[in-house]
Parts: structure tokens; sequence; C-alpha cells
């Protein structure tokens, strides 16, 4: 172990390694190492979902990592918007969508209301994550 690092550096590696052995099962179609390091830090997660036997309809979504408890309780955009306990993430129906008057501007409320859920109930270093 590297004494120079201090002791602050030596708890760091500890937790990082930790967060790295619960990820070392991988992820379809995604290589060990990129699903390490993306998890090494802070994540806010966006995608689609088109639908499945278990949740059939086609949604956006979005999750944290790390996933701090009160992440569900906050508010997100727009109001059909919700958190979904089964997939632990929140999500937003693509038909709510696009029944707007403004679907690209609906989504990327969410989509910034979510980020900011994340990122305020996480403590995140904004001001170093949101440079322009």
């Amino acid at each position: 172990m590297d004494t120079d690092r201090g002791k602050g550096a030596t708890e760091d590696h500890a937790v990082a390694e930790s967060k790295l052995a619960y990820y070392a099962c991988g992820m379809l179609n995604m290589p060990l190492d990129v699903m390490q390091e993306a998890y090494s830090q802070e994540v806010s997660s966006v995608g689609f979902w088109p639908g499945s036997d278990d949740f059939p309809n086609a949604m956006f979504y979005s999750y944290c990592y790390p996933n701090p408890d009160a992440f569900k309780e906050q508010s997100v955009f727009p109001e059909k918007a919700f958190w979904e306990d089964t997939l632990g993430e929140f999500v937003l129906l693509y038909d709510d969508v696009i029944a707007t008057e403004d679907p690209a501007a609906t989504l990327m409320d969410f989509l910034q209301t979510t980020y900011e859920a994340a990122a305020n109930t996480g403590n995140w270093d904004r001001s170093f994550l949101e440079r322009k």
C-alpha cells in the first residue's frame, strides 16, 4: 500500500475497491472495466425503454448511483413523471410525452429535474460537474 497518500486517500481507495467488487459481475454488452469506471463516480443515467412483459409501457427512465434514500422523494417534472418502486427509478411514459404541446421540452424537463434531484440529494460537486 502506498503510505505517501495519507489516511484519507487510503480510506477513499478502500471505498472505491468495495464499490468495484460489487460490480465485479459485469453487465451484458458492457466490458467490466467500463462498468467499474462508470460506477466508481456519481452517475445520473437516463434512457428509453420500449416496454416488456413486466412493464408493457414505453417509457423514459432515470436513476442515479449512488442512490440516496431522498432521491425517490424529490419532485421532478413534468407532473406525469413518477417514482417506480419496482424499477427503482423515475419514469415518464412515452405516451405522456408525445401527448404534450412540446414533447422535446417535456422530455428535457424530465432529464434536467431528475439530474438535479440526483445531484442535490447526493451532494455532488455541481460546480465541477457543470463547468462550461
